[in-house]
């Protein structure tokens, strides 16, 4: 049995040189290089210059505030709503639930730039909020600036908030709050005493994914921050990276250490954070009875409208309306609207159409290779075995957790040269690549230890005993199983690499142009009307791939809400039957009922 299980493991570990060469290669000898840099001094000897050169800049004192401000306010806010949102849609008898969750989310698929040039387009000087009465004493501030950053953020993050709170209620089980009511208490008093207390460690946790979150988002504070010289860590390390004086690259070089040693900070808090709070829910027993709002109902639907229409429906459709604006400024009419902008976006700004192909050509590689290379590592650590495959997942995470500047800054420092036979085009799209790879690896990995953990090993073994090779187990045997966790993680990789701007902005030259930084550069040159356009679009197409995404989901969470949570609680499949439904066609296995 030793000996088995000894020569599975060498099995696993053998197919884990490939993907732990590609981390070498794109994560671990980038950082160790930027760490270099940063230590370098101008004659090539060891020197902490870089370090007295960025805390003596003008603006380090400046960017470390504001960063700070936006870290914390941004989180409250997210926290705040996102927390309430959930308890409100999946425990309480709030009416159009499923209309609210599809809102809250939202956010979640739509790239952050876009947001901010929708808010831009919804409270700006010139946005629909003007012409509201109180807007010039109550909501001036949220035109730009540090307080626009701070509501545009933290609503970019209410998702995540949303969705680990949500999670969090569905697992706790409803015998906890039957035995409060047992004992004498109302709902609400079982819910706040019984089942909120275990939430806190998804809220915890989701406070401190938003709070490295808002450290790394680069497009958010470039859009609104940068036009009103508000400057954070991310467009002061951007403006160093790309500066041309003596040092830059080491200085640059030097904040994006300090960065990841405060992203590398949170990540330990967050950790430390799950050991002290180590209790075992036993998972869904019986039912939970929805909490009755009573007369709190209208209030509380009221201020999820007000806040959804502030922060979700309003931005896009102020961004809708003035790209089909004839002029900036112009009051829209049914006479003159018009959708010249959208066609000259891709006739007449040929970085549009470039940034378009580039993105394209980049994103869907991107997905297949990380999924092909992720694959061994996800399969290990589904199965619990290859410890090698542990230290890979942690390498992995380490690019995901660091502000994508950092990333972007490494690669650049490691591989930025000329390169023989390839133009400094073809050698723009090669960094991106290397970086993207490094980016979203850990994504992949999520993906197959989802996919391989929800698949018994003993339909792999039974073919394998039955003489199949590993290459037709994996294409006839699991492939078909796997298959959907696959279109639906290509689908969620492809997306966020597709949309992406924070790499992008460091290594997308002026033929390596991505279409985040096309956009980025029609606003940035006051192209108003023509970044709308492209916003609206780019906003749709985020919006398709998010319902194709639902459609192939690319977690066995996903897959969970989509058939087998009906079977798995006995009570709900007894009252089915009381009520002449049909049963679900999955066992409690997730195997199909015959």
């Amino acid at each position: 049995m030793g000996t088995e299980r000894r020569s599975k493991r060498a099995a696993v570990s053998r197919g884990l040189w490939l993907p732990g060469a590609l981390l070498i290669l794109v994560t671990l000898y980038p950082m160790v290089r930027l760490v270099w840099t940063s230590f370098q001094g101008s004659g090539g000897g060891f020197s902490v210059a870089a370090y007295q050169a960025v805390i003596g800049h003008p603006l380090w004192g400046q960017a470390w505030r504001n960063t700070g401000i936006v870290m914390g306010a941004s989180t409250i806010l997210a926290v705040v709503v996102g927390t309430a949102g959930a308890i409100l849609t999946e425990r309480t008898d709030l009416p159009g639930k499923r209309g609210l969750r599809l809102l809250f989310l939202m956010p979640m698929f739509i790239p952050s730039y876009v947001l901010s040039i929708a808010w831009l387009q919804w409270a700006g000087a010139e946005g629909l909020l003007k012409t509201l009465p109180f807007y010039s004493f109550a909501l001036s501030w949220l035109d730009g600036g540090l307080g626009g950053i701070c509501v545009v953020m933290g609503a970019s993050h209410v998702p995540v908030v949303y969705l680990l709170v949500a999670a969090a209620l569905h697992a706790v089980p409803g015998d906890y709050g039957r035995a409060a009511r047992i004992s004498g208490a109302g709902p609400w008093k079982a819910f706040l005493t019984a089942e909120l207390p275990l939430l806190m460690p998804a809220v915890a946790s989701s406070a401190l994914i938003s709070a490295a979150g808002a450290m790394d988002n680069f497009g958010i504070p470039a859009f609104l921050g940068i036009p009103q010289n508000v400057v954070v860590l991310a467009t002061f390390l951007y403006q160093l990276a790309i500066g041309l004086g003596p040092g830059a690259f080491r200085q640059a070089a030097a904040l994006a250490t300090l960065m990841a040693m405060l992203a590398v900070l949170l990540v330990l808090i967050q950790g430390l954070g799950r050991r002290i709070a180590r209790y075992r829910l036993t998972g869904p027993s019986s039912p939970k009875l929805p909490l009755p709002l009573g007369r709190g109902k209208i209030p509380a639907v009221f201020g999820l409208g007000v806040w959804l229409v502030l922060t979700a429906v309003g931005p896009f459709v102020a961004l809708l309306l003035t790209s089909v604006t004839p002029a900036y400024g112009v009051p829209l009419t049914w006479e003159n609207v018009t959708v010249e902008h959208y066609l000259a976006v891709w006739s007449a700004i040929p970085a549009v159409l470039t940034g378009f192909w580039n993105s394209l050509s980049l994103s869907i590689p991107t997905a297949l290779l990380v999924l092909f290379l992720a694959r061994p590592i996800g399969k290990a650590l589904a199965r619990g075995s290859a410890p090698a495959a542990r230290g890979l997942d942690i390498l992995g995470v380490i690019p995901y957790a660091l502000p994508g500047m950092v990333i972007a800054l490494a690669v650049l420092l490691t591989y930025w040269r000329p390169w023989p036979g390839l133009d400094l085009a073809v050698s723009g799209w090669v960094l991106l690549f290397a970086a993207y790879l490094a980016r979203f690896f850990t994504l992949g990995v999520r993906v197959w230890v989802a996919a391989w953990a929800r698949v018994a090993p003993e339909l792999e073994e039974a073919a394998r005993i039955s003489g199949a090779s590993e290459g037709k187990t994996l294409r006839y045997i699991m492939f078909p199983l796997l298959r959907r966790d696959v279109m639906g993680g290509v689908l969620l990789i492809a997306m966020f690499a597709f949309t992406e701007l924070t790499v992008s902005s460091l290594l997308a030259g002026a033929d390596g142009m991505t279409i985040g930084m096309a956009l980025f550069n029609l606003e940035s040159g006051g192209y108003t009307l023509e970044s709308a356009a492209l916003g609206t679009i780019l906003t749709v197409v985020s919006a398709g791939a998010a319902a194709l995404m639902m459609k192939n989901p690319a977690s066995g969470a996903i897959y969970g809400e989509r058939g087998m949570s009906d079977d798995i609680d006995p009570h709900r499949r007894v009252a089915q039957k009381a009520v002449g439904g049909s049963e679900p066609p999955f066992n409690a296995d997730g195997s199909v009922r015959g």
